[in-house]
C-alpha cells in the first residue's frame, strides 16, 4: 500500500480548576502500516509465535494538529495571566489579585483568552468598599477600655479608582507578578501600611474625660488634661477624626468678639486647633461644660510645646465624647 497513513496525535485541552485554569493533554496512538508490516514479516522469518504490540516500535511520531496549537497558544496566554498576580503591601497575600481570581476574571470570546475588565472594575470597586476611609463612621477603641463610633472628618484616604484599574490591567498584560503599594488618590497625608489607615502614631482626644492621649508607635508619649468647647454655649468641639494641617508659633487666634494670643497653634478642623491656653490656671474635669474654648482644645503651656516639638503635619486626631 502507497498511501501514507496519519500520525499519532496529541490532542489537549484547557480545564478550569479550582486553582485555575490547568491544561490537559492527551496522546492519541497511531500504528504505522509500515512498521507493523515489517514486524510481522519479522516473526514470521523468525517463527515467533507472539507478538505484543503495545511494546512495540510500531506507532507513528506524534505531531500536534492545528486544532491542538490553538489551544497551546490560548492556554500560553492565560498562563500568562494567572501568572501576574498583585500582592499590595501591608495586606494578606489573599486580598490581592491570586491566581483564583485572576481565573474568574478570564473570558473567551472565539476561544481566545481575554480579561473582563468589568469584572476588573468590580473588584477595584471592593477595594474602595473596604479600604476608602474618608469620611467614614469609625468604630474606636477607646483608652481605657470600650468603644465609641466616630462620624465623619477629614483624615481618611480614597483609592485612586482609575489608576488602580489601569495598574492592574498593565500588570496582567505584562505576565510578571508584583508587590506594590495601593493607589490612593493624591493627598497631603502618608497612608501606613496595612488595613488600619491611621497606624500606631496619633493624637486622641476624649472630651468626656477631657484628657488628650498622644502615642508614638503605640507607646503613650504624652497625656494631658485638656479643655474644649463650652458646651452650654453651644460650642462644643465636634467629634471628629481629623489630623494636623499645619503648625504655627505665636498667634493671635481671632473670632466675634475675642483675640488670644497663642505660642502652640496646630489647626486640626477649619478653625478648630490645638494650642496652649496661658491664661487658664487649671484643666480636665467639667471646666468644657460651662466655661469651655470657642471650639479648640486648650492645652497647659508645657504640654502644648512637646507636642508641638514632637508632632508632624498629617498627625492622625481621633476626637470623640
Amino acid at each position: 500500500m502507497n498511501r501514507k497513513k496519519p500520525e499519532g496525535e496529541v490532542y489537549a485541552k484547557i480545564e478550569k480548576g479550582q486553582d485555575g485554569y490547568v491544561l490537559v493533554e492527551e496522546e492519541r496512538n497511531q500504528i504505522s502500516e509500515e512498521k507493523i508490516k515489517a514486524r510481522v514479516k519479522e516473526a514470521v522469518e523468525g517463527e515467533e509465535r507472539d507478538i505484543y504490540i503495545v511494546e512495540e516500535d510500531v506507532y507513528e511520531e506524534y505531531f500536534i494538529n492545528e486544532q491542538t496549537q490553538k489551544v497551546y497558544d490560548a492556554f500560553a496566554k492565560i498562563h500568562a495571566f494567572q501568572n501576574a498576580s498583585t500582592v499590595y503591601e501591608g495586606l494578606k497575600e489573599e486580598e490581592g489579585i491570586t491566581k483564583e481570581r485572576i481565573a474568574q476574571w478570564i473570558v473567551f470570546l472565539e476561544e481566545e483568552p481575554y480579561i473582563d475588565e468589568e469584572k476588573v472594575d468590580d473588584y477595584v470597586e471592593y477595594l474602595g468598599d473596604k479600604y476608602d476611609t474618608l469620611g467614614k463612621d469609625r468604630v474606636w477603641n477607646k483608652t481605657g477600655g470600650g468603644t465609641v463610633t466616630i462620624h465623619g472628618g477629614t483624615y481618611g484616604f480614597l483609592i485612586d479608582r482609575e489608576a488602580e484599574k489601569k495598574a492592574i490591567i498593565e500588570t496582567l498584560q505584562s505576565g510578571k507578578p508584583v508587590t506594590r503599594a495601593m493607589i490612593f488618590k493624591e493627598s497631603k497625608l502618608k497612608r501606613p501600611e496595612g488595613e488600619e489607615d491611621i497606624g500606631k502614631t496619633y493624637i486622641e482626644i476624649d472630651m468626656s474625660r477631657q484628657t488628650l492621649y498622644y502615642y508614638v508607635e503605640g507607646d503613650l508619649y504624652l497625656e494631658s488634661p485638656i479643655v474644649t468647647g463650652n458646651l452650654k454655649r453651644g460650642r462644643g468641639t465636634p467629634a471628629r477624626v481629623c489630623y494636623i494641617y499645619g503648625k504655627q508659633r505665636r498667634r493671635i487666634l481671632r473670632g466675634p468678639g475675642y483675640a488670644s494670643f497663642v505660642n502652640y497653634w496646630m489647626p486640626v478642623n477649619g478653625n478648630i486647633g490645638l494650642h496652649d491656653a496661658t491664661w487658664r490656671k487649671e484643666f480636665g474635669g467639667e471646666i468644657y461644660k460651662t466655661s469651655g474654648s470657642h471650639g479648640c482644645i486648650n492645652l497647659p503651656y508645657e504640654k502644648a510645646e512637646k507636642i508641638f516639638e514632637k508632632a508632624e503635619v498629617g498627625l492622625p486626631v481621633i476626637m470623640y465624647y
